[in-house]
């Protein structure tokens, strides 16, 4: 219940400074917002496709096969540890 009246003060607080926010300022947050949300697509879209890229002679997505890495043995995988698979 405590997270809940935290939660209720912070939006309470936050519709008061957004009240409070002239047209041209509402405006600004919202560009703001858009800015952040499409540099951060931006990167996410050329992230995947670098990957893409680096794979070299393979064509496709690399989340087209879904790989479970927790269970994967070899060097590109988290669990490797030299001395188990040698």
């Amino acid at each position: 219940m405590k997270s809940r009246k935290i939660k209720t003060e912070i939006s309470e607080k936050l519709k008061n400074v957004c009240e409070e926010l002239s047209e041209k300022e509402r405006k600004g947050v919202l560009v703001g917002m858009l800015v952040t949300s499409t540099v951060l697509c931006g990167i996410t879209v050329a992230r995947a496709f670098g990957r893409f890229l680096s794979h070299g002679t393979q064509k496709e997505l690399p989340f087209v096969h879904p790989v479970d890495s927790l269970h994967r043995a070899d060097k590109d995988s988290i669990m490797y540890h030299p001395k188990t698979n040698e």
